[in-house]
């Protein structure tokens, strides 16, 4: 072969190679640019609270009870230690000492904060939240304190009263009463019953019952219509105030327990008293009453409490200091100068007839003194006891 052949033969094949190699890079498949993915996006990361340090687990401390601190309004002074020593400063011991010091009272004088013929008033009103009251001087209040006050000549006992009061007819004569003071917004708690007799002491001499004609007599509350039977006027006044209404003849007389005669020295301005017969041998016209609302605001123990020691006192102190101090109250009258007088037998019948008056005006003043009049007779009796003519 010529050079010029091989050179020809060479040129050949590499044309062939060239030819074949841009053959084969037309046929090969064309690259694919891959565009990356967007990366999804990330689920929403929750960042957890920090758990609170871990403590000890505590006891929440009971609420402290609710102490009260109560005002007691009274008809009397320290200068009665009947009703002041033997009632008003052992019911508040027993009290503070029953609730554990939740319940603390504090009786005040008559006069200290209120007029003795004003208590029922102001305890309704919420001046105090409990009071000793007069049921007498509470007829404009509420009608049937006149039965509440006690009937001339029913019970001859305290502890007749109290039973027809608190266990007769399962103390239906009480609640009665305690339906209609709750009215004017009062609860009687315990009627003060004591043996106290009660008598009408005078400056003038007294033999007949004509005797009382035209005199001014100061009664007892409810007694009144009494009073006045026997022809005398009716004077209402203060308790406090009888001493020197009788020293300045302002009154010619007064219906007062012996006790009371002796204790406020009511003796050294009268000079007569009658003693037989009595229209009162129980004296029962004081009441200890509580403002409603109070007593509604109260837990069921607390109103047992209040309640039982209001009554619990009275039948354990009032009714036997009474009776010691009767004989010395009488003793201590006749010191003074007073003279006790009996009433003949025609005079005496005139004098408890007058006494009916009382009863026939009691029943007459509502439908619910009524009802505890007629239980009062059914009561007496049972214990052969016969109510004043009427």
């Amino acid at each position: 072969m010529t050079e010029e052949r091989m050179k020809r033969f060479i040129g050949i094949i590499l044309v062939l190679v060239i030819l074949a190699l841009a053959m084969g890079c037309s046929s090969a498949p064309a690259a694919t640019k891959t565009t990356p993915a967007a990366p999804a996006p990330a689920a929403p990361t929750t960042t957890a609270a920090p758990a609170p340090a871990t403590q000890a687990p505590t006891t929440a401390k009971p609420a402290a009870p609710q102490t009260y601190n109560w005002k007691m309004g009274t008809t009397i002074t320290k200068a009665q230690p009947l009703l002041w020593v033997g009632y008003l400063e052992p019911f508040a011991a027993a009290v503070k000492e029953k609730t554990k010091g939740q319940i603390n009272i504090t009786p005040y004088g008559v006069g200290t904060l209120i007029q003795g013929m004003d208590q029922t008033k102001s305890c309704a009103s919420g001046v105090v939240e409990l009071t000793e009251a007069v049921c007498g001087f509470d007829t404009g209040l509420v009608k049937e304190a006149a039965v509440g006050a006690g009937l001339i000549a029913s019970f001859q006992t305290p502890q007749q009263a109290n039973e027809f009061w608190y266990e007769y007819k399962g103390g239906a004569a009480l609640d009665l009463l305690n339906q209609a003071y709750s009215k004017i917004n009062i609860r009687i708690l315990a009627v003060l019953t004591h043996k106290t007799p009660m008598t009408i002491a005078t400056t003038f001499p007294i033999t007949k019952v004509s005797d009382f004609e035209g005199k001014k007599i100061r009664p007892n509350g409810a007694f009144a219509p009494a009073i006045e039977a026997l022809g005398a006027k009716s004077v209402t006044m203060p308790m406090g105030e009888i001493y020197t209404s009788l020293q300045t003849h302002v009154i010619d007389g007064c219906l007062q327990a012996w006790g009371i005669l002796d204790d406020m020295k009511i003796a050294e301005q009268v000079k007569y008293m009658i003693v037989d017969p009595l229209w009162l041998p129980v004296a029962g016209a004081s009441v200890c009453e509580i403002n409603l609302g109070v007593w509604n605001s109260l837990t069921p123990d607390q109103q047992k409490i209040l309640q039982d020691s209001a009554r619990e006192i009275a039948s354990k102190n009032l009714i036997p200091e009474s009776e010691a101090k009767n004989q010395t109250a009488y003793n201590n009258c006749l010191k003074m100068g007073v003279t006790p007088v009996t009433l003949a037998p025609e005079e005496a019948k005139k004098y408890m007839a007058a006494a009916g008056v009382c009863w026939k005006t009691t029943e007459a003043a509502s439908p619910v003194n009524a009802q505890i009049v007629a239980m009062v007779k059914d009561y007496l009796a049972t214990k052969g006891v016969t109510p004043p003519p009427y």
